[in-house]
């Protein structure tokens, strides 16, 4: 039980942290949010077999290509904002 809760504060502390965003000059967040929802929901999955193993493999990933779609609509990833320093 221990391990459990030890796990799921982990995980929690984890998700917190800022990863890289993505930008463009003049969007808004709610641009940014509701292009990168377009961009997510115009992929479309596919497989092949791979030759070697006989199992479907990805050919690209979801990430390429949503990053190929923000990029296409003049976004870019930049770095996290810097946290501010604790007690300020």
């Amino acid at each position: 039980m221990r391990r459990l809760a030890l796990a799921l504060a982990v995980l929690g502390v984890a998700g917190c942290a800022a990863g890289p965003v993505w930008q463009r000059p003049g969007a808004t967040e709610a641009d940014v949010t509701r292009d990168y929802w377009q961009c997510q929901q115009s992929i479309v999955p596919f497989t092949e077999i791979s030759p070697t193993t006989g199992r479907s493999a990805r050919v690209r990933t979801n990430r390429d290509e949503r990053a190929a779609c923000m990029r296409a609509r003049g976004y870019q990833i930049v770095p996290p904002p810097a946290a501010a320093p604790a007690g300020t």
